[in-house]
């Protein structure tokens, strides 16, 4: 929290600036896709990145997908993102991919803003609400995220501020887990 205090002024420069050109806001598909759930394939999802690139989770098959749903009018999901910075920044190499869904396309040169004057790099798109509740139950509150593996199997799902477990990824990075029948994760040792 003390680091969002501290870059505080960036940001409300940063919004206000940003606040005087409205990006344009890609059109989604129109599919709502279903939900994720821990120990099933990832559902078939695809979205419009704010740099006009077509992301999908199919497409990502092969590479470990974090898959984040965030606003900018959310405390929580403001605090978790310097987390989600340095995990992408830590574990891009391994094979790590994550995609942040802002939701709603209201406040959207803010969150723009907001992704530039914190250096965000990894892909954003905006979604509708629909959509995210149908993939993340985002209704339900915000932020939320699932760890997808390189087979395309939900992982893990938070609800809430994400908790980076670094155990967890370097497992999941490694292939060193193992999804259980009753969705139950289990990590092995290093070798």
């Amino acid at each position: 929290m003390s680091r969002i205090r501290a870059a505080l002024p960036r940001l409300l420069c940063a919004a206000v600036l940003g606040g005087c050109v409205t990006p344009d806001v890609p059109e989604q598909p129109a599919e709502v896709p279903g939900a994720v759930r821990t120990g099933e394939p990832a559902p078939a999802f695809r979205t419009v990145t704010l740099a006009g690139d077509t992301v999908s989770l199919e497409a990502l098959r092969g590479r470990v997908v974090l898959v984040n749903a965030w606003a900018i009018w959310c405390p929580p999901c403001i605090e978790e993102m310097p987390a989600l910075k340095r995990l992408y920044d830590r574990y891009r190499g391994e094979g790590l991919v994550v995609l942040g869904l802002h939701a709603g396309t209201e406040d959207l040169a803010k969150a723009e803003a907001f992704r530039r004057a914190f250096g965000i790099s990894y892909p954003n798109s905006v979604e509708r609400w629909d959509r995210l509740d149908g993939l993340l139950a985002a209704r339900q509150g915000i932020p939320r995220s699932a760890l997808v593996d390189r087979s395309g199997r939900v992982v893990r799902v938070w609800i809430g501020p994400l908790e980076p477990d670094t155990v967890l990824l370097a497992a999941v990075l490694q292939d060193r887990h193992e999804l259980l029948p009753d969705g139950t994760l289990r990590l092995r040792p290093p070798s």
